[in-house]
Order: C-alpha cells, then structure tokens, then sequence
C-alpha cells in the first residue's frame, strides 16, 4: 500500500475483484490523499477501512 499523506479521507473507492482488490481515497478537495492494492483477505480489508477512518464515505 502506498503510504497517506495525513489528509482526512472523503471519499474511499474500492474496485473489487475475485483475488484482489484496489482502492483509491479522496479527500474532501478531490485530492488522492493514497491508492492502494491489496489482496482478497479480511485482514487487509480491515485495515484499509480504519485507515480511511470512519467518516470516509465507501464507495464499492
């Protein structure tokens, strides 16, 4: 995952696939705040979501 640049996210899209997943957050300005790519495990999942942080909007 690439590293946030400590801009409040927005805005958490997720493209979903079978095996993997990407995920691209925005922050309020439309500004990429991080992209990331992770695997289809529910460990990953979480900590994309908290990174996030509760107030970002998912979209999926």
């Amino acid at each position: 995952m690439v590293e946030a640049s400590g801009a409040a996210v927005a805005y958490l899209g997720i493209d979903v696939g079978k095996l993997s997943h990407s995920a691209c957050a925005i922050d309020a300005g439309g500004e990429v705040v991080f992209r990331a790519d992770l695997e289809n495990r529910p460990d990953d999942i979480d900590r994309l979501l908290e990174r996030a942080g509760a107030s970002a909007l998912v979209v999926v």
